[in-house]
């Protein structure tokens, strides 16, 4: 995500990096031309003057840093949505949405949906994934207009 950012890939600016490793959070910032700080904890993340703070670690980092973002007032967007399926961390959130007056934002899709398997794959047996497309999403792409 912060390649995308950094590539203009995606519209943003990335102003800050946490990472429970600090070695990975440099090697991070070294491959992004435009520099963004890196903090040394998440509380220090959260309370830095940005818009949102987007989780893309682990469940472990929602249960670990969710409140203290919302605390600091600052929405949050959660990719590890699996993390919302323990009930007493999605109360707390829930809870502190309310009483802080933030949002948390969760992606739908693939990125969701795996994470959620991800979850409860203890649980399962097997999975079948079926996707589709609308055809006009496919026009234009290489492999339909080089088959026969």
């Amino acid at each position: 995500m912060a390649l995308a950012i950094d590539s203009g890939k995606i519209s943003g600016v990335l102003t800050h990096v946490y990472d429970d490793s600090k070695d990975a959070a440099i090697t991070l910032v070294s491959k992004l031309k435009n520099k963004p700080e890196i903090v040394e904890n998440f509380h220090l993340l959260s309370s830095h003057s940005v818009n949102i703070v987007v989780e893309a670690a682990s469940q472990n980092a929602v249960r670990d840093a969710g409140l203290s973002i919302l605390q600091n007032k600052r929405d949050f967007m959660i990719m590890s949505v699996g993390a919302l399926l323990d009930e007493s961390i999605y109360d707390i959130l829930y809870d502190a949405c309310d009483h802080f007056k933030k949002t948390i934002y969760l992606p739908s899709g693939a990125i969701a949906g795996l994470d959620g398997l991800k979850s409860i794959k203890n649980e399962l047996e097997s999975v079948s994934i079926t996707t589709t497309k609308h055809p006009r999403s496919l026009k234009g792409a290489k492999f339909f207009e080089t088959s026969e």
